[in-house]
């Protein structure tokens, strides 16, 4: 069997509320560079959006995540990071009952 796609997640708060320790373990293979951020809401996201779209958004954030289940349960996900200068795609498996990362993509953005 393979994984099949379970649910994809635009707003963080929601991705967060589920799979905060998986967005953790996230966190860590971009040194920090990533500050999760639990209370986004609406508000958040369109001033994110004016700041990306501006070229003003210098730190990482939230763009969606994608979370994968084998066999009914998680499998894996792939998160997706934006900044103006950078877009990273993560992927977090469960191997053997531990979350492992991955860096699958670090694009500059010019």
């Amino acid at each position: 069997m393979s994984e099949r796609l379970k649910q994809y997640y635009c707003e963080e708060e929601k991705f967060l509320d589920e799979y905060y320790d998986v967005a953790t373990v996230a966190s860590e293979i971009v040194n920090g560079d990533w500050q999760l951020d639990s209370d986004c809401n609406d508000q958040k996201r369109k001033n994110t959006a004016y700041s990306l779209s501006s070229g003003l958004l210098m730190e990482l954030c939230f763009d969606a995540a994608a979370v994968y289940h084998e066999h009914g349960r998680f499998s894996s996900a792939q998160i997706t990071l934006k900044s103006s200068k950078r877009s990273i795609t993560i992927r977090v498996k469960l191997i053997d009952g531990k979350l492992v990362v991955e860096k699958n993509a670090d694009n500059a953005i010019s």
